[in-house]
């Protein structure tokens, strides 16, 4: 879990992806505010974000996502899940240099 000093509005993630023929990857959030610190994470859903372009398929080398996202409401407080999907087990995707920068 990420800790901001101030409150955020935006989320601008960036990561290296590979990601090989027949298989994805997939982000999902979260994010809280101040009053919401009680919360147990574990109860609230995961929400989807779309990158900002299709991630192509690539089985060579990585290509930049990106993706932008804009919560219902100021955050003080964001984590991340990556998942990573496959049909073949020995071509699988990756994902490297993966950065969040939370902004008003």
């Amino acid at each position: 879990t990420v800790t901001l000093a101030d409150p955020a509005e935006v989320l601008r993630v960036m990561a290296s992806v590979s990601k090989p023929t027949d298989s994805d990857v997939y982000l999902y959030y979260k994010t809280f505010s101040t009053d919401q610190a009680d919360i147990d994470f574990d109860t609230v859903d995961w929400i989807y974000a779309s990158p900002t372009t299709a991630i192509p398929e690539i089985d060579l080398g990585a290509a930049v996502v990106e993706w932008n996202l804009t919560p219902a409401e100021k955050f003080s407080f964001f984590v991340f899940k990556i998942v990573l999907v496959t049909k073949n087990s020995s071509s699988v995707p990756q994902v490297g240099a993966f950065r969040a920068i939370a902004a008003t």
